[in-house]
């Protein structure tokens, strides 16, 4: 359900928003935390297509904001190498070059990731 729900919003299917990478991990959570409003997901959009700090993937930089928000920090390291291994690396640039099917994929495993770690 929860990669589903990523999925439509990353992709703008089945009459969801389309939503960057960072704003769709955000989105999927925040009726989960209380720290991610509506706002919260609009302010993120500056954050997607390697715009996040370092030019670090923008669901790699939300998760890792949900994460250490959720009071969950001493598992940022171990979602970097999860991400990691699934990505090949935590920069968009890497990342893009693999094509936009491939984000999807890495959407999908990091919203399973997020859902059993919170």
């Amino acid at each position: 359900m929860i990669k589903e729900r990523a999925v439509n919003h990353f992709t703008g299917k089945k009459g969801y928003s389309r939503l960057n990478c960072a704003q769709t991990i955000l989105e999927i959570f925040k009726d989960r935390v209380d720290f991610i409003s509506d706002k919260t997901v609009s302010d993120f959009k500056k954050m997607g297509v390697g715009k996040a700090p370092g030019g670090e993937c923008g669901m790699v930089y939300a998760a890792k904001y949900i994460l250490d928000n959720s009071g969950k920090s001493e598992n940022i390291e171990e979602f970097e190498n999860f991400f990691t291994d699934q990505a090949g690396s935590l920069k968009c640039s890497d990342i893009r070059k693999k094509k936009r099917d491939f984000c999807t994929l890495c959407m999908e495993e990091t919203a399973e990731y997020l859902d059993g770690n919170l």
